[in-house]
């Protein structure tokens, strides 16, 4: 996915309550902890990180990398913060997934379990 279509996507998404319900049932189903050590008032950007670190794909199905997951983990906070681009938890949580999350983006579920992770859309 190219970052133009990142922020598209981000620009989209962010306040359409069906996404947002869809991603819940997704993070639900791949057994999301929600924010590990960080602030439960941006569940729903944990969530959406959760999943795209699961499975390596957005909510599309279309292929993401680490660096734009947390990037997108990022961003929604911005999005989601009355600080907006100054919001420390944005990057707090930021650095911490870049310094410290990387083992978790190498346990990839392999693509059958992705399917049955998206069972919920069809």
């Amino acid at each position: 996915m190219l970052q133009g279509e990142l922020e598209d996507y981000a620009v989209r998404t962010d306040k359409d309550p069906r996404y947002w319900r869809a991603i819940h049932t997704w993070a639900k189903r791949l057994a999301s902890d929600g924010c590990t050590a960080f602030h439960q008032l941006f569940v729903e950007a944990c969530h959406e990180h959760d999943c795209h670190y699961r499975t390596h794909h957005t909510y599309e199905f279309k292929p993401i990398t680490r660096a734009q997951s947390d990037w997108l983990f990022r961003y929604r906070i911005f999005q989601r913060s009355w600080l907006g681009y100054f919001s420390t938890a944005a990057w707090i949580g930021y650095i911490f997934v870049r310094l410290f999350a990387r083992y978790a983006w190498e346990k990839t579920l392999h693509p059958p379990h992705i399917e049955r992770s998206y069972g919920f859309m069809r």
